[in-house]
């Protein structure tokens, strides 16, 4: 399993991704989770999920201070079957293209998870770092 963390500038993005092999080294199963969280109930969370059986699940969760909007799409690659599950939680019908767009808004004003708005994540943990010692004096 691999995680790896970093604070954006007042967010913060995680990624994480683990695989499963039988004996004769055939994948049985492969998972990924990618999490942007910035502040003011901003956040993005994308997972996918691969099994031995031919299941696949996608997931894209976006959220924005009481509202968000949960997109799953489950495709099974044996028998070719889709499905997909879209959901808004306190958007109003017929609203979901705009909560999109201030989605996005929020998400390149604060530049969360791209790599802006703070540096690379080793300066950032030095300053972390100074800080917190800066703190303790």
């Amino acid at each position: 399993m691999m995680t790896n963390m970093s604070s954006m500038g007042g967010g913060s993005s995680m990624v994480m991704s683990s695989s499963s092999f039988s004996m004769n080294g055939r994948q049985v199963q492969s998972s990924s989770t990618t999490a942007r969280m910035g502040p003011d109930g901003v956040a993005e969370i994308q997972s996918q999920h691969r099994d031995g059986n031919g299941q696949e699940r996608i997931l894209m969760e976006r959220r924005l201070g009481q509202q968000s909007r949960r997109v799953e799409k489950t495709y099974n690659r044996q028998t070719g079957e889709e499905e997909t599950e879209d959901n808004s939680y306190g958007i109003a019908d017929g609203r979901e293209d705009h909560f999109d767009q201030e989605f996005q808004r929020a998400m390149a004003a604060g530049s969360y998870g791209r790599g802006g708005g703070g540096g690379s994540s080793r300066n950032r943990q030095s300053q972390q770092q100074q800080q917190q010692q800066q703190q303790q004096q």
